[in-house]
């Protein structure tokens, strides 16, 4: 398969031998040929998960299905109290480009507990991104009601809204939603 250059058959001839240290060099050798979606996958099948993961955060294969379940399952088994900020942030960062925000908000919650400044941060991505119901989960996160009502709006869900304003019971939050 090397030999003819069939990359997607490599992956899986590797991958059915089972044996890691073919798997090792098939990803090498796939990702010195710019396929590094398929170098994740053989890094992970091999029991290299942070070659997996560094892999596929630089991957721009775009909305690839099978790239973000490994993604998702990689970032699930993580070991999140030796993440940086930064570490959190690409990763959560991921998720989101791959349209997985309930991902990102889930893995946030997991990695930062109650770092607020992480979640506001994300908020203000989300909010650039359009994802104002998930920017607005990320506010409520760090108990900023009014910011996450604002995000609300833009969402113009207007039940929402409205059950939003009366559970946070502050006369800002019903002139924002009244507005």
């Amino acid at each position: 398969a090397k030999e003819h250059e069939m990359c997607s058959e490599l992956v899986q001839v590797a991958l059915d031998a089972n044996n890691q240290h073919q798997m090792m060099e098939c990803a090498s050798w796939l990702e010195d040929r710019g396929e590094v979606g398929k170098a994740a996958q053989l890094q992970a099948g091999g029991g290299n998960q942070s070659k997996a993961l560094e892999l596929i955060v630089r991957s721009d294969s775009g909305p690839d299905p099978e790239l973000n379940r490994l993604f998702a399952a990689i970032i699930d088994d993580l070991d999140v109290n030796g993440l940086t900020d930064s570490d959190v942030s690409t990763y959560a960062r991921r998720f989101l480009e791959s349209d997985e925000g309930d991902n990102a908000f889930a893995f946030l919650c997991k990695a930062c507990g109650d770092r607020h400044e992480v979640f506001e941060s994300f908020a203000a991505l989300c909010q650039e991104r359009g994802q104002h119901r998930l920017a607005s989960k990320c506010y409520a996160k760090t108990g900023d009601k009014l910011s996450s009502l604002k995000c609300l709006v833009r969402t113009k869900e207007t039940k929402t809204i409205i059950a939003f304003a009366k559970a946070a019971r502050m006369k800002e939050a019903y002139e924002i939603a009244a507005a």
